[in-house]
């Protein structure tokens, strides 16, 4: 089988990691006739989770069909003969920006096997931290592994089960995992969904964070929005990439919080078809665009003040921009600053280092002051500036606080940001 291998520019450090793109997408559907087209348009609303390549497994009651491709959904799933070989009225998908293992076809998911019990398709998001140590230990004990996915792990470990039932099998593989991570999995029987059991992040012991991102509310300077205040007495048209990222929740956050008018249009397939958008007119502008990911997106908006800054979607004011207003400046009511801030607070602490809980204290204070000392490094410091990597750093004590108070947000406001975010 010939590996198609996608291009990409090498890494230059960890300080670039992730600028435009975000994680995989999964998607799965049951009982419907029309499963695999379905499954096509569901991972279409995806495609911001991930751009590198798709795929589609599907189940017709007597065998499974897998049709994986490098390259957008729009590119391969629109064809008609693509998806009629995808038969059945069962279907699953996986959209992939890779966290783990390099970006050849053979990587693609939704990963397919037969096991003693029947065929097994899995589509995973998400990062396994022990699956490096997972994936030796099944080595050494005659695996033969045929990507570099943390997925196929998880196939190893449910192929090497004792237990009867597959249900068994699979909850017994993920209690051997660690990590963050979503699942959908199909077999000839059942569609499955799992979640990583999450963590009690403030319970870590927080080194520090390099850089407080912030979102900006903009609009071309064209545009009649200077302020915020505009985009309360007039509808302003803003173009987002998708259910569940910023650009979408944000402008619905806003209206809720704010009482503006903005007006989403969304499916655009990422951030450079959103610019695209705004420099024709079909959109006034964007709420919200990554500070750090514009000024390597458009910098010359930046440089040459094309856009008006309306809003900044952080805990405090930015040097950068004078006079702007951070969204918890603007909430009105206790309540409504706990949900902005809920929202907002892990921007503030971008790029973070952390060690595990239980840490012994003179421990923690030598890491906290070596990560301290490092941000003051001018070799370090040239080496960010080099890749136009911005560095505010937030030291591990005020890392801890924060987090420890966005843990202790009420329930009620738990559950009201739950609502506003949901599809």
């Amino acid at each position: 089988m010939t590996e198609q291998v996608l291009t990409k520019k090498p890494v230059l450090s960890w300080l670039e990691e992730d600028r435009l793109h975000e994680e995989c997408g999964v998607f799965g559907i049951f009982n419907h006739p029309d499963a695999a087209a379905l499954t096509a348009l569901g991972l279409h609303a995806l495609q911001h989770r991930g751009q590198e390549a798709a795929g589609i497994v599907s189940f017709d009651g007597s065998h499974f069909h897998t049709e994986r491709r490098v390259g957008l959904v729009g590119d391969h799933f629109t064809s008609r003969p693509v998806i009629d070989r995808l038969k059945g009225d069962r279907a699953i998908g996986h959209v992939r920006y890779s966290t783990c293992g390099d970006p050849v076809l053979r990587n693609v998911q939704p990963l397919f096997v037969d096991l003693d019990s029947g065929g097994f398709a899995l589509g995973h998001n998400g990062n396994l931290t022990n699956a490096l140590t997972l994936r030796e230990s099944l080595i050494k004990k005659g695996a033969i592994c045929q990507s570099t996915t943390d997925t196929e792990v998880i196939l190893h470990l449910v192929a090497r089960s004792e237990k009867q039932r597959f249900v068994e099998k699979f909850i017994e593989a993920l209690l051997q995992v660690e990590g963050a991570y979503a699942l959908v999995g199909l077999t000839h029987k059942k569609l499955i969904g799992a979640r990583d059991p999450g963590y009690d992040m403030s319970q870590f012991t927080w080194v520090g964070a390099v850089a407080k991102d912030v979102g900006l509310c903009m609009a071309l300077n064209t545009t009649p929005f200077k302020t915020i205040d505009d985009v309360r007495q007039q509808q302003m048209v803003v173009a987002g990439t998708g259910a569940g990222s910023e650009t979408d929740t944000w402008p619905v956050v806003l209206n809720e919080v704010l009482g503006t008018k903005f007006k989403l249009v969304t499916g655009y397939l990422g951030s450079q078809e959103t610019i695209i958008a705004i420099e024709r007119g079909e959109a006034h502008g964007r709420c919200v665009f990554s500070y750090s990911a514009l000024k390597t997106a458009k910098p010359d908006w930046l440089r040459d003040k094309k856009i008006n800054v309306l809003l900044l979607t952080a805990l405090e004011p930015h040097r950068d921009f004078p006079g702007v207003p951070p969204v918890v400046e603007l909430a009105k009511t206790p309540a409504d600053r706990q949900l902005v801030e809920l929202l907002v607070g892990p921007t503030a602490m971008a790029r973070p280092f952390t060690a595990p809980p239980g840490v012994p204290a003179p421990i923690a204070t030598l890491l906290r002051r070596a990560f301290d000392a490092t941000m003051k490094d001018p070799e370090f410091l040239a080496d960010a500036g080099k890749i136009q990597a911005d560095v505010q750093p937030t030291t591990g004590e005020d890392v801890q606080r924060l987090v420890a108070r966005l843990y202790q947000t009420p329930r009620p406001v738990v559950e009201r940001v739950k609502k506003l975010l949901a599809p």
